[in-house]
């Protein structure tokens, strides 16, 4: 595993440590389709959460909200859209 592919783990790990502290369950990790793939995906109460977790070594590149621009949000709305669909009973 590279570098990069592992602190990417890590902070997934990490992102889903946090939800479960804050009392949520993690429904899915790593979840593709067409669209794209979803890192995180987590449930509490009725509610769900679509994570896409950014785990930069520096910020020489903008921090991780700069790395999410307009197309990476559609792709994850659309594929959100797409993991409602499939899970819907």
């Amino acid at each position: 595993m590279s570098a990069t592919a592992a602190r990417g783990s890590w902070g997934e790990r990490l992102a889903a440590l946090h939800y479960r502290r804050d009392g949520y369950r993690v429904v899915e990790r790593n979840w593709a389709c067409r669209h794209g793939e979803i890192d995180l995906i987590v449930g509490r109460a009725g509610v769900i959460v679509f994570c896409e977790v950014k785990t930069r070594a520096r910020h020489s590149h903008g921090g991780p909200v700069a790395a999410v621009g307009p197309d990476k949000q559609r792709r994850l709305r659309r594929a959100a859209e797409e993991w409602i669909q499939v899970r819907r009973p």
